[in-house]
């Protein structure tokens, strides 16, 4: 489904050519056609980044391809919160690790601070129903731009993967 794009490219036409490429109805298109529509194509997201870093979390790294810089944090699924869809970490990278860190503390009271600073709400009795989609076992889209809106308005606003 992905290929390599010319570097000149509007990254638009060629999500919109990924989109074209999908076959309807299969998994693979479920999960990314909301992605690309929602997520990479109004955040700009550079096709070739995201590739890259598709490839490398796939371990099947391209000489063609570098992962960019965050999304070598998480080479290994051990080394990957759970919840996080792969297009996520090879879009977002630089917002999960954030996020990650800000959660990987050893205080349970900071890891509550940081939930509730950009969701609102540290209520854990609430936190499966409310982030978590009962059938893909991932975080809901709508809290995943929560937190890519958090990223850019209070931590650095351009993304890793952008053009």
């Amino acid at each position: 489904m992905f290929g390599l794009f010319k570097k000149n490219v509007n990254y638009r036409d060629a999500w919109n050519e990924c989109l074209l490429s999908m076959d309807p109805g299969r998994e693979q298109e479920i999960e990314l056609r909301p992605a690309i529509e929602n997520f990479l194509i109004p955040d700009n997201i550079n096709v070739n980044k995201f590739i890259g870093n598709v490839d490398f979390l796939e371990h099947s790294p391209s000489a063609q391809m570098v992962p960019t810089k965050s999304v070598r944090r998480f080479q290994y699924i051990v080394e990957r919160p759970m919840g996080y869809p792969i297009w996520f970490f090879a879009g977002y990278p630089d917002v999960a690790s954030w996020y990650t860190n800000l959660c990987d503390v050893d205080s349970d009271s900071l890891a509550e601070k940081a939930c509730e600073t950009v969701f609102g709400t540290n209520n854990e009795s609430t936190f499966e129903t409310d982030f978590i989609d009962s059938k893909s076992r991932n975080i809901k889209n709508k809290h995943l731009r929560t937190l890519i809106n958090h990223y850019c308005a209070n931590i650095k606003s351009k993304l890793e993967c952008t053009s």
